[in-house]
């Protein structure tokens, strides 16, 4: 195994399994689909690179590709534990997470209520599934058969972060107490599900992230407009540098900013309250904003 040095967690966008709608959501050729799955494939080589993939849901677009996604990642962890469950537990735990992304208000992608589908919707459609996928709160927990004590398992969960803006799932167990058979399991091996819920349920409130765009403006929300209009939660820290200001002033300039990050949605109302406040104001295409 090859460690990337720096890097230990990657992001990769994947809306669709189906070549020709993902030509037109990309906007690139259909055989890239074929390239983008072995390229998540090649990711998972490194032992110390943690991969999520991420899908925006749209409803009508490409809600049907909800559990179609579910059942490919599920195959892809199983295969990928079964070709490494003789090596060490950290590797043989390693395993995709998926993640479903609210649909937001960004200029050019043409928000509309309509189009919105929640997470809650998501877990729903998922267990209306045939077969159905079962959805539990809380990252999943390793099982691991302890060595020379047969019948004996040990069972861990992943760390908790406070601060994470994602809401983890997990497909559980059948089983309510995990066995030693458990341990062979590939469900205990299905990785997480996590949903970006920004419009149906904030997380304004423990969200520590920020941004620093190409032209060098500081947003600390993704709502807080594209810094051409007059927007107090926008802080150009190009033209700070520009004009000479000293460190300790520019260190005082954005903590000042970031104390005036709003409670929910960058100031405006919840979206089913307001449609038009978030869906008509002002803000760059996500992709200019990054993730």
């Amino acid at each position: 195994m090859y460690c990337i040095v720096g890097l230990n967690s990657i992001n990769i966008s994947i809306d669709t399994l189906d070549p020709e709608k993902f030509e037109r959501l990309s906007r690139r050729d259909r055989k890239g689909l074929v390239l983008l799955k072995g390229n998540i494939m090649k990711a998972m080589q490194y032992s110390s690179l943690k991969v999520k993939l991420n899908c925006v849901v749209t409803r009508d677009t490409n809600d049907d590709d909800i559990v179609p996604l579910l059942r490919w990642v599920g195959q892809v962890n199983s295969n990928y534990w079964s070709n490494h469950r003789t090596e060490p537990v950290e590797v043989s735990r390693r395993t995709l997470d998926l993640r479903f992304i609210e649909l937001m208000p960004f200029d050019s992608n043409n928000w509309k209520q309509d189009k919105f589908m929640s997470y809650m919707e998501i877990i729903e459609l998922a267990a209306r599934a045939d077969p159905p996928i079962l959805l539990h709160k809380g990252k999943k927990k390793h099982v691991t058969a302890v060595v020379g004590r047969p019948g004996v398992v040990e069972v861990s969960a992943e760390p908790s972060d406070r601060n994470d803006t994602t809401k983890w799932y997990h497909q559980a167990s059948s089983s309510a107490t995990p066995s030693a058979e458990d341990a062979d399991s590939m469900e205990q091996h299905s990785g997480n599900v996590g949903f970006i819920t920004s419009m149906s349920s904030h997380f304004c409130s423990t969200c520590n992230r920020l941004r620093v765009t190409a032209n060098g403006e500081l947003k600390i929300c993704l709502f807080d407009g594209d810094g051409t209009e007059t927007n107090a939660n926008s802080l150009s820290l190009l033209s700070l540098l520009r004009s000479g200001r000293t460190t300790h002033e520019i260190t005082r300039y954005i903590s000042d900013t970031v104390k005036m990050k709003k409670l929910a949605l960058g100031g405006l109302a919840d979206h089913s309250n307001n449609n038009e406040g978030l869906a008509n104001r002002k803000n760059r295409p996500m992709i200019l904003i990054g993730g």
